[in-house]
């Protein structure tokens, strides 16, 4: 709030709520726009401390928000889950998706194109899969 006394000097004020905090180079604003009120037009200088304040009061807003970053771990499981999901059910030679099928050692997964098969995740490599067997 910009004041003019009896000795014709302007006075800077600013007042505030209990729940606000201000940043700490508030009062060097405050001195400063006093200073080039008295000098200068005070119309000017009300403008430059709003904009000083305001510029302050986001860098405050934006140091104190250090948070644990969510949206990131959110987006990483997300990929996670997909890469999962494409390297699970699509053929890895063609990209077609791959159909379940019943065969005597079990559930296959067979592509309808090039036919590649594998078994299902579940069972792995074991004998008389069509992957082979590794010991």
């Amino acid at each position: 709030m910009f004041l003019r006394g009896e000795d014709r000097r302007w006075r800077v004020a600013l007042h505030k709520g209990a729940a606000l905090s201000l940043p700490p180079g508030v009062e060097k604003l405050l001195a400063r726009a006093e200073v080039e009120a008295n000098r200068a037009r005070p119309g000017y200088a009300a403008v430059h401390f709003v904009t000083a304040l305001v510029s302050a009061l986001q860098e405050k807003k934006t140091e104190g928000n250090g948070g644990f970053p969510w949206q990131y771990v959110l987006f990483g499981v997300i990929f996670v889950a997909l890469a999962l999901f494409i390297r699970c059910r699509i053929c890895p030679r063609c990209g077609r998706p791959l159909r379940r099928v019943r065969s005597f050692s079990g559930i296959i997964l067979v592509c309808p194109r090039c036919r590649y098969t594998r078994t299902g995740l579940r069972w792995g490599r074991r004998p008389g899969g069509r992957r082979g067997f590794y010991p």
